[in-house]
């Protein structure tokens, strides 16, 4: 049976008013009403030029105002080709909007839009609207603090929990619990109590997994998700049974692996799409850094752009490393459509091509930069030409004592070495030095300067040993210098040595001389450093004490300290030791050394001795096994094997 007219008019009268329309009607009928039932009222009189001015009108934007006149089929329509993240921008915009494609009647157009649009967003779960999914995903405010983040800075998305966290509260003990430290709460004590203390908590408690290289995987759990599922279970489980409990957290725990599977799944995506957008950053900062020189090689600043090419420091400029193609701007291309007029005014107020506003400083920065880079190459061929000497200076040492020649710091530093490497004149291609002529210049060398080079190391270092021998019924001459008594040591004296091996000892710290240089060590090729390769007395001192230890040595040797030299006392080859029982030396062994050794070792002490002939001649027998069984050189000191066996008592 058909309604009747008034039925139909009754129906329609109180029917819904879709939300999207409901606002801008209410709006006309209200002002429409009030227009004709609202009486003027009178005004008072005031005066003019008060001096106070009225409130601006405040314009309301009207770019969704077509919006709200549309039908919601047409609404729908429209709607329907944008993608989830443009939908839930569009959603935000008034809260009409926001009303009607919230509500659960349009979750089909959610649907829609997630399956037939390109979103690039990981799967949509089963347990989140689609809606809070694409928020959860696109916002960028920390679920705790509610701060929005800035564009350079991200959170992090929990995924297991839906939940995100800024930096610092995710360090926050307050927000954060780790997983291990559950013992004292009474509701993770009843869940280990039911299912076992074995029972991993991380399958029924979502939260963030970190790991380091320092440290192992750490499992850390929202605070707010640990009272919200307790709260579940005190409010679902009140007065059952504890396999009902155990298996409503069973549930639970296969709801959560569900999740996690999805969490494990938008992970990926998360760290594809971070590839993704690095990937085209970097492409982004290579197409204007080759932009920007080829604008530099234009200009003639062909050289500059050609060195600066691959330099960090030009690279990493502002202006350079801006993720922005390098195009004119404030000129838009919808200026052809316009009329010549209209473009001529357009252009004229349009900001200049950005290349000219960076010229400037880009080409200050890279003029400094390029001179940096000729002079590093120019250190480079220096240096090439510094090792291509010292290669052929050792073939000049080979067969020779080097103890008696200069070290390759001494040589590059006489005038005519120095002006083969320095003073060349270099080519274009930086071509290295010839050989004939390095071998040619050492021969002048060696010839002219050598000679005059010991002479003046031989006073410097006379002149070390006439402070000492003051006391002598004569001065300190270079004679002096092969005794064995004088001894040079290092300003900190842990290290010793005798005249000549003194002359292979340069400036370099002394702990530089157990190593081999490093890399960066042998590219330092600048006079300065070389000049630390160069022999100078001034890093040895004679030691007092040490002297008359020498001269202990020599007298128990049978020599005289002021006539017996570094030779004598190496051809008598006498050994020391500490004193000792001969007992403790027939039971326990005793260690010996040479006389070089006990100088270094014994130095100030009175208790030194001579050991017999027979353990001396055991000793050198085992120096000499020693030095044919090793491939490291001997030290000086060795212990001599008891004599008998220590007598134990039995068991």
């Amino acid at each position: 049976m058909s309604l009747r007219r008034s039925s139909r008019l009754a129906v329609c009268k109180d029917a819904a008013i879709p939300a999207v329309l409901k606002e801008t009607d209410n709006a006309q009928l209200g002002r429409k009403s009030q227009a004709e039932n609202t009486r003027s009222h009178k005004r008072r009189r005031t005066t003019a030029n008060t001096g106070k001015k009225g409130r601006k009108a405040v314009r309301v934007p009207s770019s969704t105002l077509p919006l709200h006149d549309l039908p919601l089929d047409l609404l729908f329509e429209v709607v329907g080709y944008l993608d989830p993240t443009s939908l839930l921008h569009l959603s935000r915009v008034s809260r009409a909007l926001h009303n009607t494609l919230m509500s659960r009647s349009s979750q089909w157009l959610w649907r829609n839009s997630y399956a037939n649009s390109k979103h690039e967003l990981p799967p949509a779960p089963d347990d989140l609207t689609i809606p809070k999914f694409v928020g959860f995903v696109i916002d960028e405010v920390c679920d705790f603090c509610r701060t929005l983040m800035p564009k350079k800075a991200k959170v992090s998305r929990i995924w297991q929990a839906r939940m995100r966290c800024c930096s610092e509260c995710l360090e926050d003990r307050e927000h954060f619990v780790n997983i291990n430290n559950f013992g004292k709460i009474k509701f993770i004590q009843d869940v280990l109590r039911w299912l076992g203390k074995d029972f991993s908590l991380g399958t029924l408690l979502p939260g963030s997994d970190t790991s380091g290289s320092n440290y192992p995987t750490r499992h850390d759990v929202p605070l707010v998700v640990l009272e919200r599922l307790a709260s579940d279970f005190a409010r679902d489980n009140k007065r059952k049974s504890v396999e009902q409990k155990k298996r409503w957290l069973m549930d639970r725990v296969s709801a959560l692996d569900k999740v996690k599977q999805h969490a494990d799944i938008c992970r990926t995506w998360e760290g594809d799409v971070w590839y993704k957008q690095l990937e085209e950053t970097m492409e982004l900062r290579q197409k204007r850094l080759n932009a920007i020189l080829d604008k530099m090689t234009i200009l003639g600043y062909e050289e500059e752009a050609e060195n600066i090419c691959n330099r960090s420091a030009f690279y990493e400029h502002p202006l350079v490393k801006k993720v922005q193609p390098l195009t004119s701007r404030g000129t838009s291309c919808s200026s052809i459509l316009l009329s010549i007029a209209a473009s001529e005014v357009l252009l004229a107020h349009s900001r200049p091509e950005e290349w000219f506003r960076i010229r400037d400083p880009l080409l200050r920065l890279a003029k400094e930069l390029s001179a940096k880079v000729a002079e590093e190459v120019k250190r480079r061929a220096y240096g090439d030409r510094y090792r291509d000497v010292w290669h052929v200076y050792e073939e000049y040492l080979d067969g020779k004592s080097r103890q008696t020649h200069p070290s390759i710091g001494d040589l590059v530093n006489f005038k005519e070495i120095n002006n083969l490497i320095y003073k060349t004149p270099m080519d274009k291609d930086l071509s290295p030095l010839e050989k004939e002529d390095i071998c040619a210049v050492i021969d002048e060398v060696a010839r002219m300067r050598f000679s005059e080079w010991r002479t003046r190391c031989e006073t410097a270092l006379v002149a070390l040993l006439a402070d000492k021998f003051k006391n002598w019924d004569r001065k300190a001459t270079a004679a002096d210098l092969h005794l064995a008594v004088s001894v040079f040591s290092s300003e900190d004296d842990k290290w010793h040595w005798w005249y000549p091996e003194v002359l292979t000892i340069d400036g370099r710290p002394l702990d530089m001389h157990m190593w081999a240089l490093t890399e960066e060590e042998e590219e330092d090729l600048t006079p300065q450093r070389r000049q630390m390769d160069a022999f100078s007395a001034d890093v040895f001192h004679v030691n007092a004490d040490r002297v008359r230890s020498a001269a202990r040595l020599v007298k128990l040797a049978g020599l005289h300290p002021s006539t017996a030299t570094v030779d004598d006392m190496d051809a008598r080859d006498p050994w020391f030791a500490g004193a000792y029982k001969k007992r403790d030396r027939n039971t326990y062994g005793l260690h010996v050394m040479t006389w070089r050794k006990a100088a270094q070792e014994l130095w100030g002490s009175e208790d030194i001795v001579l050991v017999s002939s027979e353990d001396t001649d055991l000793a050198r027998t085992m120096r000499d096994e020693w030095r044919a069984q090793s491939s490291r050189p001997f030290r000086g000191g060795l212990r001599l094997p008891a004599l008998e066996k220590k007598k134990t008592r039995g068991h």
